[in-house]
């Protein structure tokens, strides 16, 4: 069977703790960052806790299902109750789990993410992986995002073979912090880069630059063709064939921001397809990744197609 898309990434399974109202300051060593306090040996009552998937594959797959995508989400786990549960659980969201490797040498991971104020700090726990038999089935295209130790020699093998994929590529922190070289060799295969400004600067290794447009011209000199720089609730930036597009956020209550770069990319990547359009997939991803933000959970309160379409004629992206 061929698809659409094809992801290739780690799932996880996400408890969220949501804080009571927590005095949030500037960040004295990362500015437009905040940071809190926490005393050691403090009790803080929790208002609410919830459960859900998620992990950037599992993110990108439910997007890209749910936008009428055909999608293959191929990812490594283990042969024990919980993980057999996170299979049951993704095939009852219908999304295809043919591809989904099972192994005693791998597990899910997890995450703790502390909901403060509509913003997060996650605490995440990366279980052991084997990647070693993987297969990536026939797609117009793959989407490659976050990966945990033992991956590198999957995707040594992308760079050596000339495969009948196109490539989006969302690097995890995995390779931006312990293999930027891998990353820079994986470039010359991808067609679209899906990165925040923070992760811009670990590729381009200059973290004192703050200007997107500079960032958009670093990312294009080293031979990427699209490249999709998200800024918060600032908005979204896509820069292709001599034209960078911007478009700012929808205002929204956010009630937390868990999944909102995914939900970004996983319309973006959907209207692309569609329509190879770059000015209608920054619509449609800045229209999903908003809403994503007015629910707890990763994938909670995505759109519709049908809705997507009747907002995105609203919107119109500036030319910088």
């Amino acid at each position: 069977m061929s698809y659409q898309c094809a992801i290739l990434g780690d799932i996880s399974l996400d408890r969220f703790l949501l804080l009571p109202e927590t005095p949030i300051i500037p960040s004295p060593n990362n500015p437009g960052n905040f940071v809190f306090n926490l005393e050691l040996g403090q009790k803080i009552p929790v208002s609410d806790i919830y459960e859900s998937l998620g992990g950037n594959a599992y993110n990108i797959a439910y997007g890209l299902t749910l936008l009428q995508i055909s999608s293959a989400l191929i990812t490594s786990v283990g042969n024990d109750q919980l993980s057999q549960y996170i299979v049951n659980t993704i095939a009852e969201s219908h999304i295809n789990t043919d591809h989904i490797h099972i192994s005693e040498d791998s597990g899910i991971n997890q995450s703790t993410i502390l909901s403060l104020s509509g913003e997060r700090v996650v605490l995440s726990y990366h279980t052991p992986k084997n990647y070693n038999s993987i297969q990536i089935p026939e797609a117009d295209w793959l989407y490659v995002t976050s990966l945990s130790h033992g991956s590198e020699t999957l995707l040594e093998s992308l760079i050596g073979q000339n495969i009948p994929h196109r490539i989006a590529f969302n690097p995890g922190s995995h390779l931006l912090k312990n293999n930027l070289d891998l990353i820079h060799n994986l470039i010359p295969k991808m067609e679209i880069i899906f990165v925040n400004k923070e992760e811009a600067q670990y590729i381009i290794n200059n973290f004192e630059e703050e200007s997107i447009p500079n960032l958009i011209q670093s990312l294009h000199s080293l031979g990427i063709p699209i490249i999709v720089i998200t800024d918060g609730n600032k908005g979204a930036y896509v820069s292709a064939e001599n034209i960078t597009l911007y478009l700012p956020s929808r205002p929204v209550t956010v009630a937390e921001t868990t999944g909102a770069g995914d939900a970004f990319a996983a319309a973006f990547l959907a209207s692309f397809i569609q329509s190879n359009d770059i000015s209608q997939s920054l619509i449609w991803g800045i229209i999903q990744s908003s809403a994503v933000l007015r629910e707890v959970g990763s994938v909670n309160g995505l759109l519709s197609l049908e809705e997507l379409i009747s907002i995105s004629e609203t919107l119109t992206p500036q030319v910088i």
